[in-house]
């Protein structure tokens, strides 16, 4: 498995395939993390990206970018791995690198938003697995039975 931090235009296709792929996300938020992508592409700032590659094949990416305002505070927006790259530690190795990008830039705190659905349990563990607590849970917020776990990491 290669990692490479340039996202390409040839990318949008296994981005879009990807968001699909892991049958959680509702045609909104496929539309945005695949928008995300076009306006990096389009030159606007502020977004990073690590992508993992295997046989010429996008198998997983995870995309991030600083808080404004803040000192040294990051969000991850997204973090996915292909449905065929499970238990084979791609989204372990581009949360490592995604780590490694905010120790080199003075990052100092990684937050990210989720789902708190039994579709995301998986996600959940994971990040709890890898260091995050989970910081605060707003009731209901995305929709009727639907609450936002905010997770945080510090980053050392």
């Amino acid at each position: 498995m290669e990692l490479r931090r340039i996202l390409r235009r040839e990318d949008l296709p296994g981005i879009e395939k990807m968001l699909r792929d892991v049958q959680v996300f509702n045609e909104d938020e496929i539309i945005c993390g695949v928008e995300l992508a076009q306006q990096t592409l389009a030159g606007e700032e502020g977004y990073h990206w690590v992508l993992a590659v295997e046989d010429g094949a996008l198998v997983g990416l995870i995309c991030y970018g600083t808080v404004p305002l803040t000192q040294g505070t990051w969000d991850l927006y997204w973090i996915l791995r292909s449905p065929g790259a499970v238990s084979r530690g791609v989204a372990k190795a581009l949360l490592e690198a995604c780590e490694e990008d905010l120790r080199n830039h003075g990052g100092r705190l990684l937050v990210l938003n989720t789902s708190g659905t039994p579709a995301y349990q998986p996600a959940r563990d994971f990040y709890l697995r890898n260091g995050f607590e989970l910081s605060a849970r707003l009731k209901e917020y995305y929709r009727p039975g639907d609450d936002l776990c905010i997770f945080t990491k510090q980053i050392e």
